[in-house]
């Protein structure tokens, strides 16, 4: 638990000392299908929190079956196209599930007056022996640009790998 609030606290402060950069909130609600092998379905809601400031972003991802709190960089590569980077670990598990994450995507792609596009592909990896916790998390979506600072969005998340999963996402990015 100390190493989890030294990475929150790092975390923080990295982000409060580059305000000078565009800030984004946003705030997602879901709605999850996990299928365990061997398992019936288990759907649930859950939320997902994520602050970026320019390249860096700091995320609390609150869907079943596990709280994952997560740090990460984001570098630009051509227009709305970035690679991103992060590390993590999963709350509530008492052999402490830490984990990387490396991912590409392309996010507010301008599609039609207003409406934004995203599509991306996230692969994470344990980063300790004891857990096997792999994913490859594959993501698309839209957006409505209510006003400048203001976008509405939808989308859809597939996570294959350990827990396989399906997400239904909505949510608000509010920029400052």
């Amino acid at each position: 638990m100390k190493q989890l609030k030294y990475l929150v606290f790092t975390l923080l402060s990295i982000l409060v000392t580059s305000m000078a950069q565009a800030t984004d909130l946003t705030v997602q609600a879901s709605g999850t299908r996990t299928a365990l092998p061997g398992t019936a379905a288990v759907y649930s809601t859950g939320s997902v929190f994520q602050l970026k400031d320019g390249a860096v972003d700091f995320k609390i991802d609150a869907r079943q079956p596990a709280t994952r709190v997560e740090g990460g960089y984001n570098y630009s590569l051509v227009g709305p196209v970035a690679l991103r980077g992060g590390v993590g670990t999963q709350l509530g598990s008492s052999t402490g599930k830490w984990y990387y994450e490396a991912g590409v995507g392309v996010s507010d792609y301008p599609v039609y007056g207003k409406i934004v596009g995203s599509l991306g592909y996230n692969f994470r990896h344990s980063l300790n022996k004891v857990n096997t916790d792999t994913g490859r998390i594959w993501n698309v979506g839209v957006g409505y640009k209510l006003l400048p600072a203001t976008t509405l969005r939808v989308g859809f998340e597939s996570t294959q790998g350990i827990t396989p999963q399906k997400s239904a996402l909505v949510g608000l990015t509010q920029s400052f």
